[in-house]
């Protein structure tokens, strides 16, 4: 039990410098810290998908946080899938102009009363509303839209597997 403790400690210190590099702006630096760092698992995936959504990488940031959202085999978020994995991979959809499956996907979030989950819908659903009548209506055919969209806050929130709060 003390090795996990252990482990877990070391991510959170991991996690620790990578959101504080984020906090600057230094998403590149940040990238590399990960990776010199060495650690693995879910935190550490997900924390390398918000680095690459910040890096304006969210292609990339689909394919490293779709097995933490979606497992291999799978086609339903499952309801013990942390909030934040969900919100990140809906964002990381969002964000390279997939917005028919980030719409979808958003809605398969089994906590769909979560306060994450309720203000990315409103942002989405402001955004859409901005958008001219006729661009409205080719979304779901997988238009390109005139206007990308951009959440209100820096994209991404990085998951600590335990005792601390996300950011």
């Amino acid at each position: 039990m003390k090795g996990s403790s252990s482990a877990s400690s070391n991510v959170n210190v991991v996690l620790d410098r990578i959101a504080h590099l984020l906090d600057l702006g230094r998403a590149e630096e940040a990238l590399g810290a990960l990776d010199a760092a060495g650690q693995g698992g879910p935190a550490v995936r997900n924390a390398r998908g918000v680095i690459l959504l910040r890096l304006g990488r969210p292609e990339a940031a689909v394919d490293v946080l779709r097995d933490l959202v979606l497992p291999p085999g799978t086609f339903a978020i499952s309801g013990d899938t942390p909030v934040v994995f969900c919100i990140n991979y809906v964002l990381a959809f969002l964000l390279a102009g997939r917005i028919g499956t980030g719409v979808e996907l958003l809605k398969m979030i089994p906590e769909q009363t979560h306060p994450a989950v309720r203000r990315l819908a409103d942002e989405v659903r402001v955004w859409r509303r901005a958008l001219p009548w006729w661009r409205r209506l080719l979304l779901p055919l997988g238009a390109a839209p005139a206007r990308p969209f951009r959440p209100a806050d820096a994209p991404g929130t990085l998951w600590y597997p335990a005792g601390k709060e996300n950011r």
